[in-house]
């Protein structure tokens, strides 16, 4: 039997809360990947909980409480472009 996605994976953080973030939370839920959290300092400021239905962990600082060995980063943090499209 084949293993599933999830096993032996670390669970993942969410880095930023934008668009391209939930297009990234959308790929990585539709693949069964374990996801631990998304720090976005913007949601932290504003006191968010939760987010798209992920824990709000912090800021961007909130990561020094795991050990590089314990989760993997998924970076949702896109390019903001100004002007007329």
């Amino acid at each position: 039997m084949a293993a599933s996605p999830t096993d032996s994976r670390r669970p993942l953080v969410l880095l930023g809360a934008g668009g391209h973030a939930r297009v990234l939370l959308a790929l990585a839920r539709a693949a069964g990947l374990p996801l631990l959290g998304v720090c976005d300092p913007v949601l932290q400021a504003e006191g968010c909980g939760q987010w798209e239905g992920l824990q709000v962990l912090g800021g961007d600082d909130a990561l020094y409480q795991y050990g590089p060995n314990k989760v993997d980063l998924l970076l949702g943090i896109g390019k903001l472009t100004r002007g007329s499209a």
